[in-house]
């Protein structure tokens, strides 16, 4: 019996010690030589996140904003840990985060002086979440133009056959989307502000939650516009633009196709690509009502 007790003994301490070294190693991702890897990279770490989330019950009809960072260790045999906010945004967001971010597969870990090693790596999201009747936002959309009555127009580089070419090249079909075949026309709503940035990108009419999110993913990454100007001022301008989501035939074509046309109208339906959580709740909403009704 005395034996097995220190044969124990030893071998949690050879662990601790091990543990204790793994954390002498460890690298912060700015310093390390070769950063860890995320199987299919950064977006792809986001898109696992956001179909992991569920938004919490108990916060379901309440304003969010802010932005979030979550840290965690990607250790020298890539597995994640030690996770943890560094910036909150609301205790129960907080809390799914982190959930989350403990659920991610393995990374290809880093490595310093050719051994591998563990890294500290960040996350950081921006949460608009719910409705505000804030006087201060309601003046912001007062000051905006719509698309239809600017004097001026505000101007992708390259033009429109530009912009197309920019959404089709950089859209992909969400797998969910694409096994279920759901197809339709999902319209980004977003403003063109006086410098020419693409800020406050959200649903004006969506189609399916990934669907939804995958086009305000590729909208976000529009690069900067000639502005729009009103009375020779650069001024702020809302555009809607369609993108039109289609599988060809039995395949299961891994692009979408962006309408042609352009429009400036349309009701928001969520913000940033977290809006997708928002629509997840609607959906499910929708769907139990149906059962009742059946």
């Amino acid at each position: 019996m005395k034996t097995r007790v220190i044969l124990a003994f030893i071998a949690l301490l050879f662990v601790k010690v091990a543990y204790a070294q793994e954390e002498r190693d460890t690298f912060s991702v700015e310093n390390v030589e070769v950063k860890p890897q995320f199987p299919g990279g950064e977006d792809a770490i986001r898109k696992f996140i956001v179909d992991k989330f569920e938004y919490p019950k108990e916060i379901e009809n309440k304003w969010v904003q802010g932005q979030l960072i979550v840290q965690y260790l990607v250790n020298s045999k890539g597995k994640v840990s030690n996770v943890k906010i560094e910036k909150g945004v609301e205790p129960y967001i907080d809390a799914e985060m982190v959930r989350v971010v403990k659920k991610l597969p393995n990374w290809t870990p880093g490595i310093n002086d050719g051994v591998n090693v563990a890294v500290y790596m960040k996350q950081t999201f921006d949460f608009e979440i719910g409705e505000s009747d804030s006087s201060s936002e309601k003046k912001e959309v007062c000051d905006t133009f719509s698309f239809s009555k600017v004097e001026v127009k505000p101007v992708f580089p390259g033009g429109d056959v530009a912009l197309m070419k920019f959404i089709s090249g950089n859209c992909e079909y969400p797998e969910y989307a694409r096994r279920k075949r759901i197809q339709g026309r999902v319209f980004v709503q977003f403003v063109i502000t006086s410098e020419g940035k693409v800020i406050n990108t959200r649903i004006a009419k969506g189609v399916e939650a990934h669907l939804d999110a995958e086009a305000v993913r590729v909208v976000s990454l529009l690069p900067d516009w000639t502005p729009g100007m009103q009375d020779g001022e650069n001024v702020d301008v809302t555009f809607v633009v369609p993108i039109n989501f289609k599988l060809y035939g039995g395949s299961s074509s891994s692009k979408s196709h962006p309408s042609k046309e352009f429009s400036s109208s349309g009701s928001s339906n969520g913000g940033g690509l977290f809006g997708l959580w928002k629509l997840k709740r609607e959906e499910k909403k929708a769907n139990k009502e149906k059962k009742n009704d059946e």
